[in-house]
């Protein structure tokens, strides 16, 4: 090899490294500017993934309320009451809602030793928290003295708790209309029925 072909080398790897530098400076240059373009992208992303997991924590409330109906359904051998269907009204709470449940044995046994009737006054426990489907459940877990446990596979218990209020045209009251998810003053008297 003579002096020249590796002079020539050596200023291709000089060139050849020079370009790489501009291509990884410019590959720098324009990855910092794709960042700060779409920062307050990744910052909502990050929020979101920090936020996502905060939820409220479980909350036990109590109030009174109203026993409407009560009805034992199945009975064992012995003639006693296996399961009890309770329906209960909040009666402090704005607009008419209510609530039916249903209790297992030893449930339904305490509820006959309570000795109380249709018309007469309970106070509750109620269980507030997170349900996996994506929002807040509220359950009964005690009436009166009496322990509730809530059976994750119950499909007889349900509630109906909505919001009415006046449909009207040119003024006149025509109907009403109800909202099935509560919010406004019922939340504010009622806060375990809050969904979000």
């Amino acid at each position: 090899m003579n002096i020249n072909s590796i002079l020539l080398k050596l200023i291709s790897i000089v060139k050849y490294l020079q370009k790489l530098t501009f291509y990884r400076s410019a590959f720098f240059y324009f990855q910092q500017k794709i960042f700060i373009k779409n920062f307050h992208f990744y910052l909502f992303i990050i929020l979101g993934l920090i936020l996502g997991g905060c939820r409220e924590s479980e909350k036990l409330f109590n109030t009174q309320v109203e026993i409407t109906r009560m009805d034992f359904v199945n009975f064992n051998e012995k003639n006693e009451p296996i399961t009890v269907d309770i329906e209960i009204s909040y009666h402090e709470c704005p607009g008419n809602q209510f609530e039916v449940i249903r209790g297992d044995a030893e449930f339904a046994k305490c509820i006959i030793n309570t000795g109380k009737k249709i018309g007469d006054k309970f106070l509750v426990d109620i269980q507030w928290k997170w349900n996996p489907m994506g929002y807040y459940r509220w359950f009964i877990v005690k009436l009166d003295s009496c322990e509730r446990k809530v059976d994750p596979l119950d499909e007889v218990s349900f509630d109906l708790v909505e919001e009415c209020e006046d449909y009207k045209v040119y003024g006149n009251v025509v109907g009403f209309t109800c909202r099935r998810i509560p919010s406004g003053n019922l939340i504010k008297v009622c806060p375990w029925f809050r969904r979000n």
